[in-house]
């Protein structure tokens, strides 16, 4: 019965990210990033002063592949990092100016159509349900495979987004 059902989660899966990949793209290319790069300001900005084995927990990438992106990032002047006088055994990360610039940018200048199609469908009970039913299930794969840390983190973004938009 699985084997039934795994191309078919594998394809819609693959499709839902290419709907979203495109929108974000457009969007990073706009200020000069590639989606991963994107991905890694919202986490800088959302987690404060992360440490790079920070960034490589929440991007689920190899703090190697973190640390080629960080280089990318600090060569365009979007972040710098340093060590704590208290403790100089970690590297911490934080927005530059510019990088902080980029990223109040973003957030007031992109409108994505995907965004604009799941609000449309919450406006329905049936839509709501079929995305809380999404949600719990991506939670669930998402427990399982990523830990309690990382699903912890994502719902903590919507507060810190929302508290981000009254500031700007």
């Amino acid at each position: 019965m699985v084997e039934t059902y795994f191309p078919i989660l594998f394809n819609l899966l693959r499709g839902l990210d290419k709907a979203m990949t495109s929108e974000l793209t457009d969007s990073a290319n706009s200020v000069g990033l590639t989606v991963t790069e994107l991905n890694f300001i919202w986490i800088i900005f959302s987690e404060g002063e992360p440490t790079v084995s920070r960034i490589s927990e929440l991007t689920l990438l190899d703090e190697s592949t973190v640390t080629q992106v960080l280089t990318r990032l600090k060569k365009k002047k979007f972040v710098t990092s340093f060590k704590k006088p208290d403790d100089t055994r970690f590297s911490y990360i934080k927005l530059t100016d510019i990088g902080e610039e980029k990223r109040k940018l973003l957030m007031l200048n992109n409108e994505f159509t995907f965004l604009a199609y799941l609000q449309k469908e919450l406006e329905s009970p049936e839509g709501k349900e079929n995305i809380k039913a999404s949600i719990e299930f991506l939670k669930k794969v998402n427990l399982r495979y990523n830990g309690e840390e990382f699903v912890s983190w994502v719902y903590s973004l919507p507060e810190k987004i929302k508290k981000d938009l009254t500031e700007l």
